[in-house]
């Protein structure tokens, strides 16, 4: 199964899912010769399959599909994105990462928390309801409080190896994720015009900004693979 397979399964659900699917794919994935490939990291989830498992997701590579690799990230059993689709761009994006990533209670209590740290007043409990999404609907800048949510994220991050040092490999992984989700949706690279500020200001990662679906379909090339 190619990238290219799964990102056209997803275009039923709309142009912004599919951008972020990209995102996540590029993420979790595994390759081989241009293929998406299982794998077992042995960490009682079973076979993982683009980010998606046998114990979580009910993942069965006997009826495996691009249109169930799809939908399971929109709606399946754990709806990463479809559960808290009423946030606002590109902070659903983020959430949504953060779901996948983090788990959806922790996700969610890293909104929640973030969202009190800027004036809400909300219970803590990592369940993204009518509440919270409106608070961060209410939040006027959203692009900051994406950029304090990511903050807040590699604190958290942090925290687990300070807990747990056996984790420290994983950490310079999960940090550089959320600078990709930045530099993806929240604070893209400037267009080409903009080059000569460029120059003054720190290093940063250069990740494309979000595209249309038309433009990630036509970047991919199908060609023949055979499994080996």
């Amino acid at each position: 199964m190619t990238k290219s397979d799964i990102l056209t399964a997803a275009a039923v659900y709309g142009a912004r899912f599919v951008s972020w699917l990209d995102f996540i794919i590029d993420e979790e994935a595994s390759w081989k010769n241009g293929m998406i490939i299982p794998e077992n990291d042995h960490d009682g989830q079973g076979i993982t399959f683009c980010g998606l498992t046998e114990a979580s997701d009910g993942l069965d590579l006997a009826n495996l599909s691009p249109s169930w690799v799809a939908g399971s990230y929109y709606s399946g059993k754990i709806p990463y994105w479809k559960g808290v689709a009423g946030l606002p761009w590109p902070l659903l994006e983020c959430v949504a990462n953060w779901r996948v990533n983090m788990g959806v209670g922790g996700a969610g209590e890293l909104l929640q928390a973030t969202l009190n740290s800027r004036g809400a007043s909300l219970t803590v409990d990592g369940s993204v309801g009518l509440g919270t999404i409106t608070a961060a609907n209410a939040d006027s800048e959203t692009r900051a409080l994406c950029r304090a949510c990511v903050a807040a994220a590699d604190a958290h991050y942090r925290d687990i190896v300070a807990r747990i040092p056996a984790r420290a490999y994983a950490l310079p992984d999960w940090l550089r994720r959320d600078q990709h989700l930045l530099a993806r949706f929240v604070d893209p690279a400037p267009a080409p015009e903009d080059a000569m500020s460029v120059l003054a200001t720190p290093a940063a990662p250069r990740v494309p900004a979000p595209r249309s679906l038309g433009q990630i379909l036509g970047d991919l090339t199908v060609s023949p693979q055979v499994l080996t």
